[in-house]
Formats: C-alpha cells, sequence, structure tokens
C-alpha cells in the first residue's frame, strides 16, 4: 500500500511538470509564432486583468475564463486583442463586421476594432487569482516549481530506498534469529556426547 502510494505521488509529479513545460511551450509558440497573445485551447482560455478600467465589475489581477462564442450580444464582457495585447472590456455595440468596445469605469467608446479580434467573452472569475498566475508563468515560477518537483521526487526516491533498505535490515535480523533458534535445538546438553549420547562417567 505504501509503495502504491509513492507510485502515486511520484507519477503526479511527473504530470505536473509534463503540464507545466508542456503549457509553457504552448504559450511561448503561440505568443512567438502565431502571434496569439491568449492561445485557446478547446474554446477556451485564461488571462489576468491589468488595469482597472473594468472597475467596478473586475478588478486588477483577477483571473478570468474567456469561451470563444459564434457571437456576441452588447452587454457582453469580452477579450480582445490589440496588437500583442489583450483588452477585456464590455460590447456596446457591433454590427457583425465591427465592435464598439468600452471599459465599465471609462466614460468613452474605444476605438472600433474588427471582430476577427474578439478571442472570446467572460464566463467566470477568480478575484485576486492573478497574481499567482503570472507569477507561475514567469521564468522564476516556472524555475520554482520545476525544482520543487525535482526536490520532491529525489525527497521520494531517498524515502523509498531508506524503506527497502529497513526491510532488508529486518529480513537480516529474522535469518539470523532463525539461526540462533536453529543452532540452539540441535546443540546436545552439557555433558551428553554427540555421538552417542552416553552420559560421562
Amino acid at each position: 500500500m505504501k509503495k502504491r502510494g509513492q507510485f502515486l505521488s511520484r507519477l503526479l509529479l511527473i504530470v505536473l511538470i509534463s503540464l507545466v513545460l508542456g503549457g509553457s511551450a504552448y504559450s511561448w509558440n503561440a505568443r512567438a509564432v502565431g502571434n496569439n497573445a491568449m492561445p485557446m485551447p478547446f474554446g477556451y482560455g485564461v488571462s489576468v486583468v491589468l488595469s482597472g478600467s473594468m472597475e467596478p465589475t473586475l478588478h486588477v489581477n483577477d483571473l478570468v475564463l474567456i469561451r470563444a462564442a459564434d457571437s456576441y450580444e452588447p452587454g457582453d464582457v469580452i477579450v480582445y486583442q490589440a496588437g500583442s495585447l489583450l483588452v477585456i472590456h464590455r460590447l456596446v455595440e457591433t454590427d457583425g463586421t465591427t465592435a464598439v468596445t468600452r471599459g465599465d469605469a471609462n466614460n468613452t467608446n474605444d476605438e472600433p476594432i474588427p471582430t476577427y479580434l474578439i478571442k472570446g467573452k467572460l464566463v467566470g472569475r477568480l478575484t485576486g487569482v492573478g497574481v499567482a498566475v503570472r507569477f507561475l508563468q514567469s521564468a522564476p515560477g516556472v524555475s520554482l516549481i520545476l525544482a520543487a518537483a525535482a526536490y520532491l521526487l529525489i525527497r521520494s526516491h531517498r524515502s523509498e530506498r531508506a524503506a527497502a533498505a529497513a526491510e532488508t535490515e529486518q529480513i537480516r535480523q529474522e535469518i539470523e534469529k532463525l539461526k540462533a533458534e536453529m543452532l540452539s535445538e540441535h546443540t546436545p546438553p552439557e555433558g551428553q556426547d554427540t555421538e552417542t549420547g552416553a552420559q560421562e562417567r
């Protein structure tokens, strides 16, 4: 049971490392090659609010979940790409080809954008979680995760080796105990002839 737990924990760490490396590589490739500021695997993406233009609806460092849609209606909070940046504002109006947005905290509308720049609309948020996400997406954050995973793997391996050594030692002690018992059973009493069993006189 203990070995199974160690195997599962090691497997979980390997999966974590794979996810971190795979996610980082995927995001880097999307940004560097495809100029895609927010990859949308399976039609969903996440981003972090970096300004207060959507107060009080959204706050700085909120983590937002975005879902791609076939169409968008006025009132939807949408994310669109402006150059290499992402903007999350409320959709004011659209004719299907262009869209006009505005931040809830702003007094004027944004410049019209082509609708193909819209990544998706807001479907959920986690307040303040963006701080951790931004750190984990940074080079120091990724390095920290990998270092922690490597440390836990090494620690798990050492613990497994120590447990195996303790088990081997216990088996050795049991063998020694059995040998001692067998020798005591075959050793004749004092004064008895080991060949004939005759008493000495």
